[in-house]
């Protein structure tokens, strides 16, 4: 099943309004396809992939990623707040977290396209984006540092090989 467009959010008498359009990121599905791009850049760049972690507000990127890693089998892991898993369907509570988690639902996910949802609090994201910053000097954001830290989740269960974080800020780092 793949996600279909939708009038999404907005008023039809915003998208009327001359010179205006409205680019709805949580119910376009043409954003997948761009995102895309980004997963098979990741695999061209390294053939060792074990998995990637990636964070979910609109969840656009992760369904691009996913969709260009499956024919490779590599495990895509959504991330999102655990103070508002929203994608693990429960209610939207506010979180630290910008970019993630937003309080309008997306339109986009499938879960079926990815391995796991992985939860992270506002707080480890915010460490991990500081120990980031301190160890590369990339001022990556505490969504980045919170696909990192489910980076560090997903080597802690077992997973080895390279882990990719696609931090949505500038930065992917493999682990």
């Amino acid at each position: 099943m793949s996600p279909t467009r939708s009038p999404g959010i907005y008023s039809s008498k915003y998208a009327e309004l001359p010179d205006t359009f409205i680019v709805d990121q949580l119910s376009d599905v043409t954003l997948i396809q761009r995102y895309r791009i980004v997963g098979e850049e990741l695999m061209r760049q390294n053939e060792n992939i074990s998995a990637i972690t990636v964070g979910a507000g609109s969840a656009a990127s992760a369904m691009g990623i996913a969709l260009a890693t499956k024919d490779k089998r590599i495990p895509v892991y959504v991330v999102e707040p655990a103070e508002a898993p929203v994608l693990s369907g429960k209610p939207w509570q506010p979180h630290g977290i910008p970019g993630l988690a937003p309080p309008i639902p997306t339109k986009l996910f499938q879960r079926e396209w990815v391995a796991d949802i992985l939860l992270v609090d506002s707080e480890t994201a915010l460490r991990t984006a500081q120990q980031t910053l301190q160890a590369t000097g990339e001022p990556v954001g505490t969504s980045s540092g919170a696909a990192i830290a489910a980076a560090r989740q997903l080597h802690r269960r077992g997973i080895r090989g390279d882990i990719v974080s696609v931090c949505q800020s500038h930065l992917a780092i493999s682990l």
